[in-house]
């Protein structure tokens, strides 16, 4: 999501970008949603659900609301203490979910684009300066040149009662 909404800012300056996505069933990075058949479930197995607190985000997802691809959600998010009782966290920002699961989010993103390009799937596992570009490599090979990348960047970091994850956006040029 991250990417394609960066590609869709750079867009708007008439520049051209292509994301490269590690979905296999999917595009949407952290928004992957799986579909099971001949029942279909669909679940999310990234992120479940996500609140708003940039005024930009908020007009796309109000444009989400109005096209029926979100809405808002009333659970109950909270932790399990020992011995299994639910204590409810306090409540935060509106919560969203998406209602056919988040994917639907990115391909709404990449229905709006003629100038981004998506190859997934992808991961890119190294970086390196090569005669004044960056040259990309997914897993060895298939290396790509490029003049500038922007990377969203997830740090996760393990305790033993939880996982939190930082995202640090990044320009390379």
């Amino acid at each position: 999501m991250a990417g394609l909404l960066c590609a869709l800012s750079l867009e708007k300056r008439g520049v051209k970008s292509t994301v490269f996505d590690t979905g296999m069933h999917g595009l949407g990075g952290r928004m992957g949603t799986r579909v099971i058949d001949p029942q279909q479930l669909i679940f999310d197995h990234a992120a479940q659900f996500f609140t708003v607190s940039d005024s930009r985000f908020s007009k796309l997802v109000d444009y989400w609301l109005e096209k029926g691809l979100v809405r808002e959600w009333q659970g109950l998010v909270g932790q399990l203490e020992l011995g299994g009782r639910f204590v409810p966290l306090p409540s935060s920002p509106p919560r969203f979910i998406g209602v056919n699961g988040m994917r639907p989010l990115a391909d709404s993103l990449l229905s709006e684009t003629s100038m981004v390009n998506v190859v997934r799937p992808c991961w890119i596992s190294k970086l390196e300066p090569f005669n004044g570009m960056w040259r990309l490599s997914e897993n060895g090979f298939n290396d790509v040149n490029v003049t500038s990348i922007c990377m969203s960047i997830y740090i996760f970091i393990y305790f033993p009662c939880c996982l939190v994850s930082f995202m640090n956006p990044l320009l390379l040029t």
